[in-house]
């Protein structure tokens, strides 16, 4: 089925709920709506949901900045660290796909691109509120996270080409 159309139709066509809205309905347990049901109502229920049911709101591009915030709200005294792993820096951008197909994917997540700059504004408020401590926080579990990276192989140790 989706090997002779693009993103865009294969979207419409399979009408897989995840594709419309999938975080919205993944907060407000509204999987079972049929595909194109999603309403504003739901996003309503979904941001009322992270306010009243969740510590912190995170995002994967500041993640760092999330596992920060945890670890601040959940009292942690030991901030998790990670290795990046599965990272293709050569995966396609959003701008490489057609414009139709790009159209159909902003019009079955708009609800989810809503919430999302509903966490992002909140995200930014947590920080805003941690002040200078925050950044200087922050600043510290990137160094040791990258130290302990390089120490104990989280993260592969890549030598430097050598002159």
């Amino acid at each position: 089925m989706a090997l002779d159309m693009d993103i865009g139709e294969f979207i419409v066509k399979s009408r897989f709920r995840e594709f419309d809205n999938g975080q919205v309905r993944q907060l407000t347990g509204a999987g079972h709506l049929p595909f194109g049901a999603c309403s504003e109502e739901l996003l309503a229920q979904a941001i009322a949901n992270l306010e009243n049911h969740f510590c912190a709101v995170g995002l994967q591009e500041r993640f760092d900045e999330s596992v920060v915030l945890l670890r601040r709200t959940l009292g942690w005294k030991k901030p998790p660290l990670y290795r990046r792993r599965n990272v293709n820096r050569l995966r396609p951008r959003g701008e490489t796909l057609p414009t139709e197909a790009l159209a159909v994917i902003t019009a079955y997540n708009e609800l989810d691109r809503q919430l999302y700059a509903w966490a992002a504004t909140r995200l930014e408020q947590a920080i805003a509120e941690g002040g200078v401590g925050f950044a200087l926080e922050l600043r510290a579990f990137r160094s040791l996270n990258r130290l302990a990276s390089a120490l104990v192989g989280l993260r592969p140790h890549r030598p430097r080409p050598s002159a």
